[in-house]
């Protein structure tokens, strides 16, 4: 399996240059594709939707989107523990179809942070309709409700927070045709990412960021083309005369990265013919 030396030593080779030892040595080439080695992975990774880093993952809900919280603001004396969930707020002069967040539930806390579409069931009391609580915490005490409005755009929607390791090209599974913007920025730990849609219970593919430590699961094909970047970004600061000239180092790494994207697509072709795989049939994939 490669190593990270291993892939930089491939991209040294591709310049005509001398192998590495160690990354922590003190040579020119090690400081150099240390530095360089992070820009290099995640170019390569966003240059294809490659099998080996796609995952699927069901998306954590977040709240209704395009909402903006009203100053009515109510306490919560009650939540049952029942389908739908019947919440109770003394005097909520609240109707139909209005939007209410909940928060600040005690026992309950499944429901905090989450803006629902109400259905009047008394003066006192609302149903949230399609949220089953008897699977949730049992309610203790305390909470609020903040009656809120949505852009009508958006009031039907939904917000996921995406997966800590989310790359990019994103689809929703199941849904291929639905639309969904991606907002927000990665700024190292604190990430404000947030998927919009109208798809609920959305599960996502998406192509994963990769680490150092994660080079044993990387395919040959991909090796080759992160080699290929790393060569491409090394030409300049190493290369001396007698080496390849970047005209040959791009046309190598367009030729490389052309038969990757070939290699992985093959991968996921479609069967032709009637022929069925008992292994995907039996676990309910055919």
């Amino acid at each position: 399996m490669a190593t990270q030396l291993d892939i930089c030593n491939l991209a040294l080779d591709m310049l005509g240059a001398k192998a590495i030892a160690s990354l922590a040595e003190a040579s020119k080439e090690a400081t150099i594709l240390n530095r360089v080695w992070d820009y290099a992975l995640d170019e390569a990774l966003r240059e294809f939707p490659w099998n080996f880093t796609r995952k699927h993952t069901a998306l954590e809900y977040t709240a209704g989107y395009g909402i903006y919280v009203t100053t009515d603001e109510k306490d919560i004396t009650a939540i049952t523990q029942a389908n739908p969930a019947v919440v109770t707020v003394n005097s909520h002069g609240w109707q139909n179809d209005y939007l209410v967040k909940i928060d600040d539930v005690v026992g309950m806390t499944e429901l905090n942070e989450r803006v629902f579409k109400i259905a009047l069931q008394s003066t006192h009391t609302f149903t949230l309709p399609d949220i089953d609580s008897s699977v949730y915490t049992a309610y203790v005490s305390g909470g609020k409700a903040i009656r809120c409005e949505a852009d009508p755009d958006y009031a039907e929607g939904f917000t996921y927070d995406l997966p800590n390791d989310y790359l990019c090209d994103p689809e929703l599974d199941k849904h291929p045709e639905s639309e969904f913007e991606i907002i927000g920025w990665e700024d190292g730990s604190n990430s404000t990412r947030r998927l919009l849609t109208t798809v609920e219970d959305a599960v996502l593919i998406y192509t994963a960021s990769m680490g150092t430590g994660d080079t044993a699961k990387f395919p040959n094909h991909f090796i080759r083309v992160l080699a290929a970047i790393l060569a491409r970004m090394l030409h300049r600061p190493l290369t001396k005369k007698g080496g390849k000239s970047f005209n040959e180092i791009w046309s190598e790494y367009s030729t490389i990265v052309a038969k990757a994207k070939i290699t992985d697509a093959g991968e996921s072709k479609e069967k032709e013919g009637n022929y069925k795989d008992p292994w995907l049939e039996a676990g309910g994939y055919e």
